[in-house]
């Protein structure tokens, strides 16, 4: 089958640790759950941070967002999620053409 960029998802993920926990462990978690797509953290103000990209953040975490090519906001997932949820509203959005 013939690969097409254009279906790819790319996941990012934004840790809001603060910065001694990240230094610390946030490598060693990333590494023990299999983590290899790309990784930022966040040393400053997290909540500042978040409402830029989700002014309704309750300060729930985590907090996962869904955005289409577009940069336009899908959906948001607050709380523990995973691969298997996340790829029903891909699907879900790729079915919708969204």
């Amino acid at each position: 089958m013939e690969h097409d960029p254009k279906s790819e998802v790319k996941v990012l993920l934004v840790s809001i640790d603060n910065v001694d926990v990240a230094k610390s462990s946030l490598k060693s978690f990333l590494g023990e759950n299999g983590i290899d797509f790309q990784t930022y953290a966040s040393f400053g103000n997290e909540t500042a941070l978040i409402s830029a990209f989700y002014p309704f953040w309750d300060n729930r975490i985590p907090l996962s967002m869904i955005f289409n090519r577009d940069g336009r906001l899908l959906e948001t997932i607050t709380g523990m999620t995973d691969r298997s949820e996340i790829e029903l509203i891909v699907n879900k959005h790729k079915r919708l053409g969204s």
